[in-house]
């Protein structure tokens, strides 16, 4: 029996429910495995309850003759059933299975064990509010949204607070009033991230068809990450499916909202936004680097990375990519999808590698005395790719013949690169691999071989699970000073209307 096949008697039990049963049972089991308890997530993997969620919206007939609210034991069985569906998904095969594998469980699962962070915010403060030449997208999302990027940003950590501290599944507008943004400003906010019952389902059956495959659906990221917030009929009180889907979609809003909503004219915008945030945590860092300017001058007509990092003996390229895997690619089964998602942004950046690394070792060979120097490559993408090193995403994909031919047609060194010394980290990561550069005052090529040497031993999907195990990490203050500085402000509203209040 395939996947299908398991589902059709699932999607003929769902008709028999209410929608507002099956809603709320879903939200009550996602608040409880917020923290993600080993025990509990065995029998309800929180994938599995928003397949479910999903599944009862869209499914749900209020004409069922027989039709009644859900218990929790008929909640119990459907999830038994949803295990029975999942049991039977394809597994990629042939070249590249294992990393097309742990790439789909990855994006299916590991956010939902994430936790937010104040740099999740303050990322976003950096990069929206901070960083130079952002007014085209300032004014972008205030037409588009209808809010200053600091309001949202401001209500949206208070939104979040919401359900890092209390157990309950709700929240009212009145809960933002102490702010002292008026009506309009806090319901226009919600609206951002809600549907109400009769929009969702209309919703859902468009988001089905984004990923036609049946099969390839039971890998997605739940389409509730962009509306994970349920309207009441009133518009005064909205339900919260899952504190860690609120927490993904907050942790990226800004940028996931003006990409959708005009995809060309923010990336290119965004892509030199993005160069600047790597810069100014290089800055940060205290390292000694070289930007793209002074390397296109030292390497006229020549392909460059952003930056060069300047260590003892070695050398650490690196190159911002402001990309993602297409929602297809994340879920495809097939190596040769995501070779082709990634092939003109982490395949160029490895081609524009391997011409300076080329460049480099050969300037370094034709000066007397000198060794041929260890080179790295970091592509620093926005999210998470989860396709382990170079040398994985290479040999798994159809990337490493179209590398292979670039090096030969243009005469470069095969040698100058080593595929392992390739790694791609997310902003998340980068930032945390600054923290050990500057508070362990090791050089970031140390670490760089560390992480290489590790990856050999025990192989890793992401770099920040070895930075992890070798160090000890946080979100460093260029990135947590501007969200601590804004809740400070919070703060000061907060105190400031209850003191109004008590007067």
């Amino acid at each position: 029996m395939d996947a299908y096949s398991a589902f059709k008697p699932l999607r003929n039990k769902l008709k028999q429910f209410t929608t507002e049963s099956l809603i709320e049972l879903c939200a009550v089991k996602l608040h409880e495995l917020k923290t993600f308890p080993v025990e509990q997530v065995k029998m309800y993997p929180p994938w599995f309850v928003l397949a479910l969620l999903k599944w009862s919206i869209l499914h749900s007939d209020p004409l069922h003759p027989k039709i009644r609210n859900a218990t929790t034991n008929d909640f119990i069985q459907l999830i038994h059933m949803v295990h029975q569906v999942f049991d039977r998904a394809p597994v990629p095969g042939g070249t590249g299975a294992i990393l097309v594998f742990l790439k789909n469980m990855a994006f299916q699962q590991l956010w939902l064990q994430d936790h937010l962070a104040a740099s999740d915010f303050g990322r976003q403060i950096v990069l929206f509010e901070e960083l130079p030449r952002t007014d085209e997208i300032k004014n972008l999302f205030a037409s588009v949204t209808g809010l200053d990027i600091s309001a949202f940003i401001e209500l949206a950590s208070v939104l979040a607070c919401r359900f890092l501290t209390d157990n309950s599944i709700y929240v009212g507008a009145s809960y933002f009033e102490p702010l002292g943004y008026p009506q309009d400003t806090i319901k226009r906010f919600l609206s951002m991230f809600s549907l109400d019952r009769k929009g969702l389902r209309l919703f859902l059956e468009v988001e089905e068809n984004r990923i036609r495959a049946f099969e390839n659906r039971l890998y997605e990221q739940t389409p509730l990450k962009k509306r994970p917030l349920l309207m009441s009929d009133d518009a005064t009180r909205y339900l919260c499916y899952s504190p860690n889907l609120l927490f993904f979609a907050l942790s990226t809003f800004v940028y996931d909202k003006l990409k959708e909503y005009s995809p060309e004219a923010f990336s290119q915008e965004f892509g030199q936004i993005f160069e600047n945030y790597i810069g100014k945590g290089l800055q940060y860092a205290g390292v000694d680097f070289v930007d793209e300017n002074a390397l296109k001058q030292q390497y006229p007509n020549s392909m460059v990375v952003d930056f060069k990092v300047i260590c003892e003996g070695a050398i650490v390229l690196i190159e911002s990519k402001a990309i993602e895997l297409s929602p297809h690619a994340r879920v495809a089964v097939d190596p040769t999808v995501l070779g082709n998602n990634l092939r003109d942004s982490v395949t160029k950046a490895i081609k524009q590698g391997f011409v300076i690394a080329s460049q480099l070792s050969n300037a370094q060979l034709n000066t007397k005395g000198l060794t041929k120097p260890k080179i790295f490559l970091l592509v620093v993408t926005y999210k998470d790719l989860f396709i382990g090193n170079g040398n994985d995403f290479l040999l798994s994909t159809t990337a490493k013949g179209e590398i292979h031919r670039f090096i030969i047609e243009r005469n470069l060194d095969l040698h100058a690169l080593d595929f392992n010394h390739i790694f791609f980290l997310s902003a998340h990561e980068f930032e945390r691999l600054l923290y050990v550069v500057k508070h362990e005052k090791t050089e970031m090529s140390a670490i760089l071989t560390r992480v290489a040497e590790a990856n050999a031993a025990e192989k890793k999907l992401q770099f920040g699970q070895h930075l992890r195990h070798l160090y000890k990490t946080t979100a460093p203050d260029f990135v947590t000073l501007p969200y601590r500085t804004m809740t400070a402000g919070v703060e000061h509203k907060v105190s400031s209307s209850v003191g109004e209040t008590t007067e």
